[in-house]
């Protein structure tokens, strides 16, 4: 998910737009942004509400930032595991069951990436 567009960014969109002499897609061109995201911030301008992001909503990281820690001794310990074996090494040391997808995607956070033994 990208990141939310800056205060001063969404600030600059809607006085540009509040100029008059621009339509949305000609705002949204000039500050390369989508003209949905230039009509609902003028939308929330106009109703008196902030600019400000919305928090963001959805469930919690599923692997909290001490289970982050035993995957990183994991790898410290074996670095050349599949991710499946990871994830079942994973579940035996912390008795947390994760998918072999949530445990790439913690890898891919942690900055390790693919390795090949020669």
């Amino acid at each position: 998910m990208p990141a939310a567009l800056s205060m001063d960014l969404r600030k600059r969109i809607v006085a540009a737009y509040a100029d008059g002499g621009a339509t949305q897609e000609e705002v949204a061109a000039r500050f390369d942004v989508g003209v949905a995201s230039v009509g609902r911030l003028w939308a929330r301008h106009r109703d008196g509400e902030s600019l400000a992001p919305k928090e963001r909503t959805g469930r919690p990281p599923r692997l909290a930032e001490a289970i982050e820690e035993d995957l990183r001794a994991l790898l410290e310990e074996e670095p050349d595991l599949p991710r499946w074996m990871y994830a079942e090494r994973l579940s035996d040391r912390t008795g947390v069951s994760a998918s072999v997808a949530t445990v790439g995607r913690v890898l891919k956070k942690l900055g390790y990436t693919k390795k090949k033994k020669r």
